[in-house]
């Protein structure tokens, strides 16, 4: 990865990130996530006035595969 993230002098939240990858990147084997060589990923936050801070703009080239598994066991029995 290459990119520059800025952070808010007063509170350390990011305001923007902007990043490239390099090569080819597999998160736990790909099996939580791909990022291919070449995508680009930028992410705008602001603050508003309540102090909640809020993404603006997000956008990005190529495709970040994101794999999410959700095993959920409720009421079982063993007989």
């Amino acid at each position: 990865m290459h990119g520059k993230i800025s952070l808010d002098e007063e509170t350390g939240e990011p305001i923007d990130i902007n990043i490239r990858s390099t090569q080819d990147l597999k998160i736990r084997g790909g099996v939580l996530a791909n990022l291919h060589k070449g995508d680009s990923r930028y992410v705008h936050d602001h603050a508003e006035p309540d102090g909640e801070w809020l993404t603006e703009l997000a956008e990005g080239s190529g495709a970040l595969v994101l794999h999410y598994f959700s095993i959920v066991i409720s009421g079982s029995k063993r007989c």
